[in-house]
């Protein structure tokens, strides 16, 4: 790809006045050339670490409004938002308690070599075979990366409806709802997946949920805005 800074003007300065509040600041909004190898029209936030930048596909400054556009930077700037908690705690010590236990592993190989005799000594083997003992070593994990898996899930689905509300919060809820609304027919996205499914499967909520709840939360504000 190519990616080309957005040009100073109006479009620029309304982003950076959506920017205002955020502690977290983006460093460059560039524009890519996602038209010369498909139809997608795209728009996200990359974080490196300090460095953070919005990339916004061509495709979605040529088929979308720019209200539109604002309201998915909105949400990408919801994600910067984003405050740890209980949650994130969680999923943080997860990470760290798996990392201390392979780095034990590697100071310390005594354990997998016990058990990689174990595995070599139940199939019969005289010698390693790496494909049998990396998929034992996967059968172990099977059970752990399940559950991991569907927390880490549903604390990705929490952060979605979050910055949703940003959208809202900055009055561009419709048009979040019409960007939704055309991603949902352009990219055939399952419009209400079975709430198991979702919760098994999904790390974003499915579009009827999600734009229920924009929905939801534009009229709460709007019957707050007006003055009793």
């Amino acid at each position: 790809y190519t990616f080309t800074p957005l040009p100073e003007g109006d479009l620029r300065d309304k982003i950076t006045a959506l920017l205002v509040s955020c502690k977290k600041k983006v460093s460059e909004i560039y524009i890519y050339d996602e038209s010369k190898k498909s139809t997608d029209k795209n728009a996200f936030l990359l974080k490196l670490l300090w460095h953070r930048e919005f990339g916004i596909a061509d495709n979605f400054m040529n088929e979308n409004d720019e209200r539109e556009l604002l309201a998915v930077l909105s949400h990408e700037i919801g994600h910067l938002k984003h405050r740890k908690d209980l949650l994130d705690i969680i999923d943080w010590t997860i990470s760290i308690a798996v990392t201390a236990v392979l780095l034990t592993l590697l100071c310390n190989p005594t354990p997998a070599f016990w058990i990689n005799q174990w595995i070599r000594d139940s199939f019969q083997l005289t010698q390693n075979n790496y494909y049998v003992l990396l998929s034992v070593y996967a059968g172990f994990m099977a059970p752990i990366t399940f559950v991991s898996k569907r927390f880490s899930n549903y604390k990705s689905r929490r952060n979605e409806y979050e910055a949703d509300m940003e959208a809202v919060k900055n009055g561009l809820g419709e048009e979040l709802i019409i960007t939704f609304s055309k991603m949902t027919s352009d990219e055939l996205i399952d419009l209400n997946p079975h709430p198991v499914l979702e919760w098994l499967d999904f790390d974003h909520p499915g579009m009827y949920r999600r734009i229920s709840y924009i929905c939801e939360a534009t009229a709460k504000k709007e019957e707050e805005a007006v003055p009793v």
